[in-house]
C-alpha cells in the first residue's frame, strides 16, 4: 500500500468531497486509513465494485456504500452516471478514486467529459512476478491443478502471460479457470480456455464473494 503526504492529505481534506470510489479491496484499505485525515463522516458514499470490497468499511461504520452487482468498473461506473446526487455535483465538490497504478476503466476520463471532478488516488502498487517460483513448479508437476481463481481481468492476463513463458498452457486445459466477474470469463475463454465459468458455478465460492 501506497502512503498519502501530509500535503495531499491536507489539500484533499479541504475539498467537499461527494463521494468515494473503489474497485479494490486493497483501495479500501488505504480509505480506511486516511479516513479520519479527510474529516469524512459516517454517511460519505461509497461506490464499491463488489460486496468483499465493501466489507470493512460497512465493518467500519460507513452505511452509504452501494456495491455493483456485476462486479465490474463498468457496471459501478453505471450505477454513478445514474445517481442524481453524483450527476448534480456543484462546482467545488469532487470524487476520489482510491485504485492501482493499473486500472481496466478510466472513470477519471468518463466525468471529466461530463464536468464532474474527479481524483484518483494512488492507493497501491503491484509487483508482478516475471516467473512462477521454483515451489509452484514442483507442486505443479507433482498434480494437476483442479481450479484456478482469477479476481480481475490485470491477474488473468498475467497468469496467461505466465504460461507462455513457461510453455504450460496446454498443461492447463483440463483445470477449469473461476472468474470472479462475467467479463473476465469472457476474456479468459477469448484466449482458447473454454472450461471457465465465473465463481457462482461452486456455490462456496459464490457465497464467500456475493
Amino acid at each position: 500500500l501506497e502512503s498519502l503526504d501530509n500535503s495531499t492529505l491536507k489539500k484533499l481534506s479541504e475539498r467537499k468531497v461527494k463521494a468515494i470510489i473503489l474497485t479494490s479491496v486493497n483501495a479500501s484499505q488505504m480509505v480506511l486509513r486516511v479516513m479520519n485525515d479527510l474529516k469524512l463522516d459516517k454517511n460519505i458514499k461509497i461506490f464499491a465494485v463488489g460486496k468483499r470490497t465493501a466489507k470493512n468499511l460497512i465493518l467500519a461504520g460507513y452505511n452509504n456504500v452501494t456495491t455493483s452487482e456485476g462486479k465490474s468498473a463498468e457496471h459501478l461506473e453505471e450505477l454513478m452516471l445514474n445517481d442524481a446526487q453524483i450527476m448534480n455535483q456543484k462546482e467545488d465538490d469532487i470524487l476520489l478514486y482510491f485504485c492501482g497504478e493499473i486500472i481496466t476503466l478510466d472513470f477519471q476520463k468518463t466525468f471529466s467529459e461530463k464536468g464532474i471532478n474527479l481524483e484518483k488516488i494512488l492507493s497501491y502498487k503491484i509487483i508482478q512476478n516475471q516467473e512462477f517460483s521454483e515451489e509452484f513448479l514442483s507442486k505443479f508437476t507433482q498434480s494437476n491443478f483442479d481450479y484456478i481463481l482469477l479476481y480481475s481481468h490485470n491477474s488473468a492476463k498475467h497468469f496467461f502471460e505466465l504460461l507462455k513463458t513457461h510453455n504450460l498452457l496446454e498443461s492447463f486445459q483440463n483445470s477449469q479457470i473461476l472468474c470472479l466477474s462475467a467479463k473476465i470469463l469472457s476474456f479468459v475463454r477469448s484466449l482458447g480456455f473454454n472450461n471457465s465459468a465465473t465463481f457462482e458455478e461452486l456455490p462456496i465460492l459464490k457465497k464467500f464473494y456475493d
